[in-house]
């Protein structure tokens, strides 16, 4: 009974160790400007973003994921990276998602 447990738990480890190695996000560089117990103020390079606005975030994540999930003029899935920042802009909800760093000298459209 113990052997079986052992099989069925390295079999559930190498299933998803691929997948957790797949779900690896791309993070820029930063500086850490303050840091506390709660949370940590960063400050990253300049990076380029699809950003999108609407008075509900629930749309604007809708936008943007179907925009680099190829619903865009190259029709080019884009690999998602972090941070997602939102915040209100002009009375609305503005949402932004980092392209992953090799868009930094491309014209997305």
């Amino acid at each position: 009974m113990k052997f079986s447990k052992f099989v069925i738990l390295i079999f559930c480890t190498l299933s998803l160790l691929p997948y957790s190695l797949s779900m690896a996000y791309e993070e820029p560089n930063y500086e850490v400007v303050q840091k506390n117990e709660i949370y940590e103020v960063r400050k990253y390079s300049d990076r380029l973003a699809v950003e999108t606005l609407d008075s509900g975030s629930e749309n604007n994540f809708r936008k943007l994921f179907n925009y680099i999930s190829g619903r865009n003029e190259d029709n080019e899935k884009i690999k998602m990276t972090t941070p997602v920042t939102q915040f209100e802009k002009d009375g609305n909800m503005s949402m932004q998602f980092y392209l992953p760093s090799k868009f930094n000298s491309k014209k997305c459209t």
